[in-house]
């Protein structure tokens, strides 16, 4: 993804030396045109290129710049050198390694908590995706259904429940991710955060005010006393 990559083609002619006035190269993605070189070297996209010294002396290797997910599939390599036309299928496969996000780690001494991670940017579409704690496995996880982002690469979000205890403070935990563009499994490492419970029971200060407003009598109306109460949590 995003690098430049070289798809293969050498071929040979029977009389050496190649005569290039006789030389013609096709190369053609998914059915379609995509590079023709006769003297002059014309393409659909301006990522394909050939290395036009080369073809005359037999590689006529395609180089694609800016890999995409887009790019990935059966290429055609035509070559002419009048009168024998040669024709050949080279596939070409586009890795995307996945990226770990740790996004919620949060948890509360022996009650429920709930641990989050993202897994983004791979392709192809299949993963594998587990959650550890102290290298062992926990097995009380969800893995969301693949999303394809614009760029054709994919994502999953997993969770996983856990009730922690005091003894978890001190365990390290992890994600481990297995896929076609790696090499070997990729970790992401992490400890929990702890939270507190809250004791928001009763009341930690309690504040009565008194407003007192008196007014001189007036025939019919009596003095008026106000009072108001109130309190602020603990």
């Amino acid at each position: 993804m995003g690098s430049e990559t070289l798809i293969p083609c050498t071929f040979t002619v029977d009389k050496p030396p190649m005569d290039p006035r006789f030389l013609v190269v096709f190369w053609y993605f998914q059915g379609k045109e995509i590079l023709s070189y006769d003297d002059t070297m014309s393409t659909s996209d301006t990522r394909f290129s050939i290395n036009t010294t080369r073809a005359i002396e037999g590689d006529a290797s395609l180089t694609v710049s800016r890999v995409t997910v887009a790019d990935n599939g059966v290429y055609k390599c035509a070559i002419m050198y009048l009168p024998q036309k040669k024709a050949k299928d080279v596939s070409l496969l586009v890795y995307a390694p996945p990226e770990i996000t740790i996004t919620g780690r949060n948890a509360v001494i022996n009650k429920e908590s709930i641990l989050n991670s993202s897994i983004t940017g791979f392709y192809p579409v299949d993963v594998d995706f587990k959650w550890f704690r102290d290298g062992e496995i926990l097995n009380n996880y969800t893995v969301s259904t693949p999303q394809r982002n614009p760029d054709g690469t994919h994502g999953v979000h997993s969770t996983v429940t856990i009730i922690p205890t005091e003894e978890d403070k001190h365990q390290i935990f992890s994600c481990r991710v297995q896929h076609e563009s790696l090499s070997e499994p990729l970790y992401k490492y992490f400890t929990l955060e702890y939270k507190h419970k809250g004791n928001h029971s009763g009341l930690k200060h309690c504040y009565i005010v008194f407003l007192y407003a008196c007014y001189y009598p007036i025939r019919g109306i009596q003095p008026l006393h106000m009072c108001h109460f109130w309190s602020l949590p603990r």
